[in-house]
C-alpha cells in the first residue's frame, strides 16, 4: 500500500503535518451530509486552493520579498 499523498501538490503527507480533509456531499435540512471523502491536503495547499486571507497574505509577503531581493541584486551588480 502506497503512502498517503496530498491531493493538491501530490507530495507525501508526513505524520504530524497539518492537513485539511475535503469531502463530497450535499446539504440536507441545513446540514452537510458527506457521501465520500474527496481527499486530504497539506494546510498550505488548501489555503492556496481557496482564496483565504492566509493565502492572500502569504502571496503578498512572497511578492514583497521577491521585490526586495531583486532590488538588492540590481544594486550589487551596478
Amino acid at each position: 500500500m502506497g503512502a498517503d499523498r496530498c491531493v493538491g501538490c501530490g507530495k507525501v503527507l508526513e505524520n504530524g503535518s497539518k492537513t485539511r480533509r475535503t469531502a463530497d456531499g450535499k446539504r440536507v435540512e441545513g446540514k452537510f451530509q458527506e457521501s465520500k471523502e474527496w481527499g486530504e491536503m497539506h494546510e498550505l495547499c488548501f489555503d492556496e486552493s481557496v482564496e483565504s486571507p492566509a493565502s492572500s497574505l502569504a502571496r503578498i509577503r512572497k511578492l514583497a520579498k521577491q521585490a526586495t531581493m531583486s532590488s538588492g541584486k540590481k544594486a550589487r551588480s551596478a
